[in-house]
């Protein structure tokens, strides 16, 4: 028994649609993408070859469609529109460090070029702008880049 062209294009062109939809789900690395492409690929190939031109171009156009409600469907899933400085991702520890800045304290141990600062009472774990600074010196913070803290030598 052989398959009709215009069956088997159907076949692999819905084939190809669920594929695509799969695609979004299970983290393939592509590899059900390139195989959906090959069915739909294909599917198109037996539709305009064997004269079936309506149901190629529907198909093409469906596909158009259904492409953008899958991509604006991907992007609200893994949250495209939102940036990790606005998200939750910023924890408690980068506020804290953002809000230190132009904050004075004293060195507990040397920092060549990375040490523990005491500032406004409390340690953290600080870096200078530059060169070695010994402990119990005065700093100052100039950055606070994510939790990554920043401090020069204060020159009195």
């Amino acid at each position: 028994m052989e398959l009709e062209p215009w069956f088997l294009a159907l076949v692999l062109y819905l084939v190809a649609m669920l594929l695509f939809f799969v695609e979004i789900f299970v983290p393939s690395g592509g590899a059900l993408l390139v195989g959906g492409l090959v069915c739909f690929v294909y599917s198109l190939y037996l539709f305009f070859s064997n004269g079936y031109i309506l149901e190629g171009s529907t198909a093409v156009l469906f596909t158009v469609g259904y492409s953008v409600i899958l991509v604006r469907f991907w992007v609200k899933k893994v949250k495209l529109t939102e940036t990790l400085a606005s998200s939750v991702a910023t924890g408690e520890d980068v506020a804290r460090a953002a809000s230190l800045i132009g904050a004075t304290g004293l060195t507990v141990t040397p920092l060549h070029p990375a040490g523990i600062a005491k500032i406004n009472g409390s340690r953290f774990d600080v870096v200078t702008s530059g060169g070695y600074i010994e402990a119990g010196i005065e700093i100052s913070v100039v950055e606070a880049a994510g939790n990554r803290i920043v401090v020069r030598r204060l020159n009195h």
